[in-house]
């Protein structure tokens, strides 16, 4: 049985050959893929957004964090797998219908479009929801996260530079990470 062209592939379509090779390494293109670099972890200010960080579980602030991403092909979709530090961050990404690709950390789900420029990659948020089973509610605007994100070549040219800003209508900022990584893939 063959499988279909990884994720990231199908959903950028003809805009896949537009993206530098440096930036398709970090994507997975065989059964797993590692990557690792370097990120400055930031956080919001307020009480409310350093409390839903810490209830979340997301890393702490850190100007220098080391990162290892592990992407392993599952069935048709992906499992991200993000250590910063000694913080785990997992999500599960799959194709939806009109190209979209929706990722699930636990029961919040996001969905993005995708598409290249300057041989990067620009992350187009369509919705938020909570899913629950087969249940999927659209969480409103004014209570769904904003996530914003891209991959770049970082300017020695070598690596992607990734850059990821989550923050809420009313609280703002509530966590961000950018930085360099570099990625190989295995059968």
């Amino acid at each position: 049985m063959t499988l279909a062209a990884p994720l990231y592939e199908r959903l950028t379509g003809e805009d896949w050959d537009q993206i530098e090779p440096v930036v398709r390494a970090i994507h997975l293109q065989t059964d797993t893929l590692q990557a690792e670099g370097i990120f400055q972890i930031t956080h919001g200010k307020n009480v409310f957004a350093r409390l839903i960080n810490r209830v979340t579980g997301m890393p702490p602030a850190s100007e220098a964090e080391k990162i290892a991403l592990t992407i392993e092909r599952i069935g048709e979709g992906e499992r991200w797998t993000r250590r910063f530090g000694e913080t785990r961050l997992v999500s599960f990404q799959e194709e939806r219908a009109g190209n979209v690709v929706a990722e699930r950390f636990g029961s919040l789900e996001i969905c993005f479009t995708l598409s290249a420029s300057d041989g990067g990659l620009i992350y187009h948020q369509q919705n938020a929801a909570l899913r629950l089973g087969a249940i999927w509610l659209k969480l409103p605007r004014w209570i769904a996260p904003v996530v914003t994100a891209s991959e770049a070549v970082a300017p020695d040219g070598d690596r992607s530079y990734v850059t990821v800003h989550v923050s809420l209508p009313v609280i703002g900022h509530l966590i961000g990470y950018q930085g360099k990584l570099s990625g190989r893939g295995s059968q």
